[in-house]
């Protein structure tokens, strides 16, 4: 995994992914904030998680290649880029991000873990992570992966 914290390792991102999956989490950045279902928790942090998936099924030259060009023309090419972009730069970029479906059922969104507002009343009795619940039944935080490392 590149830039997360050290102990966090494969097997807790999978372990939060499973964990993770079909939770209601709520964007915090938006001006119209939006309710999506959790699909998973990204393997890379928002720093490297490249904004376009296909890509990453490229071999390294030509992604390389294309990558650069975007850059080039100031495009972002990661979610911590695009997010600071059109919103603010993120605090926390070496934490990973959560996945969700986009409307045509087939397009991965990445939503950095500190922009959303995961509903655990929804899914879960209470934080399997660690994390204790506020008031209104809701944490953003992931245990482990929520520290800065």
């Amino acid at each position: 995994l590149e830039a997360l914290p050290d102990d966090v390792t494969p097997e807790d991102v999978t372990r939060v992914s499973s964990l993770l999956d079909g939770a209601v989490f709520t964007t915090r950045h938006l001006y119209k904030n939006q309710a999506h279902f959790c699909r998973g928790v990204t393997s890379l942090a928002a720093a490297h998680q490249l904004l376009f998936p296909d890509l990453e099924a490229l071999p390294e030259a030509p992604r390389e290649s294309v990558l650069a060009a975007a850059r080039a023309a100031r495009f972002p090419t990661t979610v911590a880029e695009y997010h600071s972009a059109k919103h603010a730069p993120l605090l926390l970029p070496h934490l990973p991000c959560l996945i969700a479906i986009a409307k045509d059922g087939a397009t991965p969104l990445y939503f950095p873990l500190e922009a959303c507002k995961i509903d655990w009343s929804a899914h879960h009795a209470s934080s399997p992570l660690g994390g204790s619940s506020s008031p209104g039944g809701a944490t953003s935080g992931l245990g482990a992966l929520g520290q800065n490392g």
